[in-house]
């Protein structure tokens, strides 16, 4: 046993010698004391910051400050409903006038609705030929359609599967 001094009130108690170290209350009631009015140890600290949409202020902790911008999910969902727009060149998913899987329809519309090398109709996706999904000429040069076994087997997913009876 070792003697150790509470840091609260300064009366000596005694402890095992593996917890000299750590022992810094002679009881409860001195920690609970010595802590009162601090922020809980497992607490970060709360800092006030602005909300953009309804500029309210609301707290967050520290390490969210760089990040936090809406004081709820409500307010963050009209910023955005006010500040992007859905349709058009304002969208940032907007290219060549077109919704992002707009190319799947003109490739199923000028290569037909079925596997270009097992003929099967069930399970269908574009290949891109060369590899780039952002590479979607209109005349459908760069697209495949193939299901999604022939896709797996063509990319070496799978090595052999069974033929379809």
């Amino acid at each position: 046993m070792v003697d150790v001094i509470c840091e609260h009130c300064g009366k000596h108690f005694s402890v095992r010698n593996y917890r000299k170290e750590t022992a810094r209350f002679c009881s409860r009631k001195c920690k609970d004391n010595s802590l009162k009015g601090k922020a809980p140890w497992n607490k970060q600290e709360q800092i006030m910051i602005k909300c953009e949409y309804c500029e309210k202020q609301f707290s967050v902790v520290r390490s969210r400050v760089a990040t936090a911008r809406f004081c709820s999910r409500a307010c963050q969902n009209k910023w955005l409903a006010k500040n992007l727009k859905k349709y058009g060149p304002d969208n940032p998913m907007y290219k060549t006038g077109s919704s992002p899987n707009h190319y799947r329809r003109e490739a199923f519309r000028i290569h037909g609705e079925k596997c270009n090398r097992c003929g099967t109709t069930e399970n269908l996706v574009v290949h891109h030929i060369d590899e780039n999904r952002n590479n979607n000429p209109l005349d459908g040069s760069n697209w495949e359609i193939l299901c999604k076994r022939c896709h797996q087997l063509h990319h070496g997913c799978i090595d052999k599967l069974p033929k379809r009876i």
